[in-house]
């Protein structure tokens, strides 16, 4: 699913794009994910369920969540194993520079679907883990699947650094 030769490539020009990016690290890469592996991903995601829903009543409307996606069938399973392999993680610590791990629960990851008129307004996301508070979250890794997206749309991704 992923196609780990995309990361690796020119690997010292995206670490360098990573540590001096602004207002603070972050790398946008394209063309991660195989493009036939991505659609059929896409085509597979089920429709969300009430359950889902997000309880962030305040930043997001119309928002649902599914942190167990792998469940959804073996398209997510091989997304699942590639996001926590050795070879994701020592991507992640080459690009950081220091020995990482991955929430293999994806607590506050996996699939995050917005219906019509749903929004996620400007946040910060939880920097301590919140079943396992020793541990503290300093990454996010986003995939967009919005196959067919226009700007007009909006909801651009907006990075701002916010004391």
């Amino acid at each position: 699913m992923i196609q780990f030769d995309v990361l690796e490539d020119r690997l010292a020009e995206k670490v360098a794009s990573f540590r001096t990016a602004q207002p603070f690290e972050h790398l946008i890469v394209d063309g991660v994910l195989d493009d036939a592996k991505a659609r059929a991903l896409v085509a597979a995601i089920p429709p969300p369920k009430a359950d889902q829903q997000s309880r962030d009543y305040v930043f997001a409307r119309n928002k649902f969540e599914h942190p167990r996606f792998y469940e959804y069938g073996p398209l997510f399973a091989e997304m699942r194993d590639d996001l926590i392999s050795d070879r994701f993680r020592r991507f992640l610590c080459e690009l950081l520079g220091y020995e990482v791990f991955v929430d293999d629960a994806f607590v506050g990851g996996g699939i995050h679907q917005g219906g019509t008129g749903s929004y996620l307004d400007m946040h910060a996301d939880f920097n301590r883990h919140p079943k396992n508070t020793q541990w503290v979250r300093e990454l996010n890794i986003l995939f967009y699947l919005n196959e067919g997206w226009q700007d007009a749309y909006g909801g651009h991704l907006d990075l701002r650094y916010a004391k």
